[in-house]
Formats: C-alpha cells, sequence, structure tokens
C-alpha cells in the first residue's frame, strides 16, 4: 500500500492545541464558526483572538464567544491592552479555552 495515500487518512480531524486569529477582522467569527464545523477546533482548543476592542467589526465575534460561555462550551476572557505602536489606544486579546467541542462540531 502506498503509504501517502490521503483516503486512508481519518474521517474527522483532531483538534488544533492553539489557534490565533489576527488576520481581516471581518472573518474571525465565520472562520472560527467554519473550524469548528470542520472538527479542527473543539474540546481542548486555545484560541487568542488579537484587536476585539479597537476593531469594532469584533462585537459579532465577542458576542459569540460569550454565548458559548454561558454555554459551559468555552471559558472565556478579554485582556486589555494598548495598540501596538500607540501610546492612548485601548485594544486587547480575547483568549478562549474550548471545554467540549462546541454545538456545530460533527459527531465523531
Amino acid at each position: 500500500a502506498d503509504e501517502d495515500d490521503s483516503s486512508a487518512a481519518p474521517d474527522a480531524a483532531a483538534p488544533v492545541d492553539f489557534l490565533f486569529l489576527d488576520h481581516a477582522k471581518n472573518l474571525y467569527l465565520s472562520d472560527l464558526k467554519e473550524l469548528e464545523s470542520s472538527g479542527l477546533v473543539g474540546k481542548g482548543t486555545y484560541v487568542a483572538a488579537d484587536n476585539v476592542v479597537v476593531s469594532k467589526e469584533l462585537a459579532e465575534y465577542r458576542r459569540y464567544v460569550g454565548e458559548l460561555a454561558e454555554g459551559g462550551v468555552v471559558e472565556t476572557e478579554m485582556i486589555e491592552g494598548k495598540l501596538e505602536y500607540t501610546e492612548n489606544l485601548k485594544d486587547g486579546i480575547e483568549f478562549t479555552v474550548y471545554l467540549k467541542d462546541p454545538p456545530s462540531r460533527p459527531s465523531s
């Protein structure tokens, strides 16, 4: 058998250990949900989302993570700091850990 045969790969991917979101802010939420659905984000995954204070378009992302926290799926905390290269603009990073698989994750 060919050891490089991708058809031998398992059906469900194991969750990643750590995900750092620091790209197009309007994609944080949709990308996170896509990674949840694919099984790449699940129980045990740590997520750090940068610029959650300064970028108003991340309000939906923060609301979603907050709802997951209310449901006991994650624990999350926002750490405030200053926006890089500035003296007085507040910003923050949302640190989230998945305590269990999200509802959107396929069952194994």
